[in-house]
């Protein structure tokens, strides 16, 4: 009885069912993460892991410090004002991703220095990958957001666990296939992101419409100053939480920092 009770919980709609079915994916998302950082080191060897794991590192960590907080500010105003959500979404949109593209450039030129224990392929890898990746990852933040600001919690869990899934999955292919190498293991973490943004981007289209011709500029401030409010605590969540491998980065070499990452796994 109380296996049929837990499993009518898990599949009901209420917030009860949510709880469990968020709280099972973070738990698949910690394993599947978990198997990749044991089978990359397994696979790439160690100096491999630590090079892949600094190149993926960057656009992670500046896609939430560029943040302003508003993908946060983005549901509590969608719940607050969901009359205007399409002018939300576009104001959110217009403001974080052009400044994600001009951070990914910044980079292009600091991150030569953050890595210079590392090979050159691997800093001109990281390059490359951290200038696609910075603005794409601002905008799988802003859906994740979305998905949570309009109850789709389906939609978000399921962002979570296919980016896990596939990523793990597409290095497992390659692998066997004889084909797995440092940048075609950077390029299966972009092909994930651009597939699990496609998916993520075809599911909300079914639940809403953004009208992008039209603008109002009246939303700007109330997105903004919730966004501002918000933005000291992001800053420090998204610092306590990489601050340990900003500094390892640029003191440790690949094959440390590679150990590093495996354990912290």
């Amino acid at each position: 009885m109380n296996v049929i009770a837990i499993r009518k919980v898990f599949r009901g709609k209420g917030i009860a069912g949510v709880i469990f079915r968020t709280s099972f994916t973070n738990v698949v998302v910690l394993v599947l993460t978990t198997l990749t950082s044991i089978l990359t080191a397994r696979m790439l060897g160690v100096v491999g892991k630590g090079e892949l794991a600094a190149i993926t590192f960057w656009p992670i960590l500046f896609a939430g410090l560029m943040s302003f907080g508003l993908p946060t500010s983005l549901i509590y105003n969608l719940k607050k004002d969901p009359e205007h959500a399409s002018d939300y979404i576009k104001i959110c949109t217009s403001i974080i991703v052009p400044l994600g593209a001009i951070v990914g450039v910044i980079l292009w030129f600091f991150l030569p220095i953050m890595l210079q224990q590392y090979s050159q392929s691997a800093i001109h890898i990281a390059q490359l990958f951290t200038l696609v990746m910075v603005p794409l990852q601002i905008i799988i933040n802003i859906l994740l957001s979305l998905s949570k600001a309009i109850d789709q919690f389906h939609i978000y869990n399921g962002m979570k666990l296919n980016s896990s899934l596939i990523t793990l999955i597409g290095l497992v292919l390659l692998w066997l296939l004889g084909g797995l190498s440092l940048f075609s293991s950077t390029l299966v973490y972009l092909c994930t992101s651009i597939i699990v943004l496609i998916i993520c981007i075809r599911h909300l289209m079914t639940h809403m419409t953004i009208d992008f011709k039209k603008f109002s500029k009246t939303r700007v401030r109330p997105l903004l100053s919730y966004g501002i409010i918000i933005y000291g605590q992001e800053i420090l969540g998204t610092v306590y939480n990489q601050a340990d491998k900003i500094i390892i980065i640029s003191l440790l070499s690949p094959r440390e920092f590679g150990l590093y990452t495996v354990v912290f796994s």
